[in-house]
């Protein structure tokens, strides 16, 4: 027997040309161990796994093991998976879609991919590359993946997400098929270049027809960009009420409860002790005579006309106004206090999301926000520091965790929009 090995092929096993390349169709195990001659379209095992493990590269268009894993390893180049399980365990993978009904663990060296989607998603801290979508139900560790956004983010964001999803039969997220079906019909002519050219002469006019047909002319991935840059403003985006419930009553709530006249309707400490008094003790005779009664009014007399004076005195110097100023700045206090120490927490899982030294600048600046007591200016600078983290991940390569996401927009909530 030939010493590099012998071709077996077991029964019921389909070999078939799709497009100029060779497709395998197998119940059982299939294992690729190097780049055949013949280019591979895809390789399907219904009941078993699909390893591929080539040295040099391998590029093909499908792989699928419903019941089974599919395994990588070294450099292969594909457009989608579908499996029960994903196992990249080392080398540079390219790929569009990889869909798991179970699990995906992604360990090997590199990774450009455009959307990754199980209910388990593992990710090697040491990993490079791109995964623009990762839908999955646990939450991510630190990784250096740029991307990271879920199919609705996806889906918003890039104008050819939706058509992605359905062309490997994802559903696109609810609220955003409508959209992305928009964007895949093609724009009408723009019907003012007409107008212009036909009513006017003027060069003027001339020259903005011509500006108007180079604008609507602008190339897909031109506009794509700017999507990217210019996201959409932070407050649009929902979050968990159960999670970050509403804020409590708010200081004009708090002070307009807050009793004015209450002590003239109060009884007199006199009239009180009139009411306790029985019949029997209401009627006894005084203990002292008439004479030391009027001495000792007219000693209570002076008291009082000080007393007055002192209240008068004390009236003006503390007015109501004041008083009421106090209580609403307390209030002010301890409300501010409550926001600052759940913005802290939000921060504080916001910061893990990142390796020590990577955090980028824009994030930096919101934990300024929240050292300065500058609150305000966090909730008027929110949607640009969104914006600013966008555009230093598109220049340095960095990766966006799905934490930060949400970190912003529970931060959103937390303070409210911005002042109109």
């Amino acid at each position: 027997m030939a010493s590099k090995g012998a071709l077996v092929l077991p029964a019921g096993v389909a070999l078939q040309i799709e497009e100029g390349a060779l497709s395998i169709h197998h119940q059982g195990d299939i294992v690729i161990e190097g780049v055949p001659a013949q280019p591979l379209h895809s390789l399907t095992s219904e009941k078993g796994d699909v390893k591929l493990a080539c040295p040099d590269s391998l590029e093909l268009k499908r792989v699928s093991a419903p019941a089974g894993t599919v395994s990588v390893t070294g450099k292969v180049s594909l457009q989608s998976i579908e499996a029960k399980a994903v196992d990249f365990s080392g080398g540079n993978l390219k790929i569009s879609v990889m869909n798991a009904a179970k699990s995906i663990n992604l360990n090997g060296a590199k990774i450009e991919a455009d959307v990754i989607l199980a209910p388990k998603v593992d990710i090697a801290a040491g990993l490079k590359g791109r995964a623009s979508a990762i839908e999955c139900s646990n939450e991510l560790g630190p990784h250096k993946l740029r991307g990271g956004f879920n199919l609705s983010e996806f889906v918003s964001l890039m104008p050819t997400g939706a058509a992605i999803l359905r062309a490997h039969s994802i559903s696109v997220p609810a609220g955003e098929e409508e959209l992305g079906e928009d964007d895949d019909e093609p724009e009408p002519a723009p019907e003012p270049v007409e107008s212009v050219t036909t009513k006017s002469s003027d060069p003027d006019s001339a020259e903005a027809a011509a500006a108007v047909a180079a604008a609507a002319s602008e190339p897909e991935a031109a506009a794509a960009t700017t999507a990217v840059l210019e996201a959409p403003e932070i407050s649009d985006y929902p979050s968990p009420e159960d999670e970050f419930p509403e804020p409590g009553p708010t200081t004009e709530e708090t002070t307009s409860t807050a009793p004015t006249d209450v002590i003239d309707e109060l009884p007199t400490e006199a009239a009180l002790a009139i009411e306790d008094l029985g019949p029997a003790e209401a009627e006894q005779p005084p203990l002292i005579d008439q004479e030391s009664e009027a001495q000792l009014l007219a000693q209570a007399d002076d008291k009082e006309a000080v007393a007055e004076a002192n209240d008068e005195e004390f009236v003006a110097e503390a007015p109501e106004q004041e008083i009421e100023e106090e209580i609403v700045a307390e209030a002010a206090d301890d409300e501010l206090d409550e926001v600052g120490a759940r913005l802290r927490e939000i921060l504080e899982y916001m910061g893990d999301a990142y390796q020590e030294g990577q955090v980028p600048e824009p994030i930096q600046r919101i934990f300024s926000y929240l050292e300065g007591n500058d609150l305000d200016g966090l909730r008027e600078n929110l949607s640009p520091l969104w914006k600013d983290l966008f555009k230093e991940i598109q220049t340095s390569g960095g990766y966006h965790p799905n934490a930060v996401t949400r970190s912003f927009r529970a931060i959103r909530e937390l303070l409210g929009p911005p002042s109109a």
